[in-house]
């Protein structure tokens, strides 16, 4: 039995470092989100101690709460720094920022992609004159993303939800307003 809870523990506080401490053992994989499955999946590659694998992520902080992506960036440069080469398709700033090396497609999406914009390290993606790096005025914060729609006003109707539970929902109330799109995020 010891035996078993010394295997256990390591992989369960890889769990946590990824963001997902909430998950609970009757939680059903198919209810994951793509990055809470892959997180799972690299909480366990950090638990075998693997060295010289390459590792292939997609946008691994999708759905992770912002105050969990330093331990997510902090779990990526540690399977770097055991030997191995970690490749992360990302857009996240601080993901881009902590990098050893960026490469940057584009110009475009689809067909009107492929090409190799920059590849270097941040600082000199930040300091290069390349007109075509659509990434580079963002990581050099001379450009932002902007909310450029009107708020449409709620028309007094609502959507109650009483109860809920299912996955990590424990009882939850919410009230959304009808007629407008709502997101519900967060932990």
């Amino acid at each position: 039995m010891r035996d078993v809870v010394t295997g256990i523990e390591p992989r369960l506080r890889f769990l946590g470092q990824v963001g997902l401490g909430y998950l609970s053992l009757n939680r059903d994989y198919g209810t994951l989100s793509g990055g809470e499955s892959q997180r799972v999946r690299l909480a366990t590659q950090l638990g075998m101690g693997l060295m010289g694998v390459i590792y292939v992520l997609d946008e691994p902080n999708i759905g992770l709460h912002p105050a969990d992506n330093d331990r997510l960036l902090n779990l990526m440069k540690e399977l770097r720094d055991r030997g191995n080469t970690v490749l992360v398709v990302e857009h996240d700033e601080d993901t881009m920022r902590m990098a050893d090396e960026i490469i940057e497609l584009g110009p475009g999406a689809g067909s009107e992609g492929g090409r190799v914009l920059f590849r270097g390290i941040p600082e000199a993606m930040m300091k290069a004159t390349a007109k075509t790096s659509v990434s580079r005025p963002y990581l050099a914060r001379r450009v932002r993303v902007e909310k450029a729609a009107a708020t449409k006003e709620p028309d007094g109707a609502f959507l109650t939800v009483r109860e809920a539970r299912a996955n990590d929902l424990k009882g939850v109330d919410a009230r959304c307003p009808g007629g407008l799109l709502t997101c519900v995020t967060g932990v």
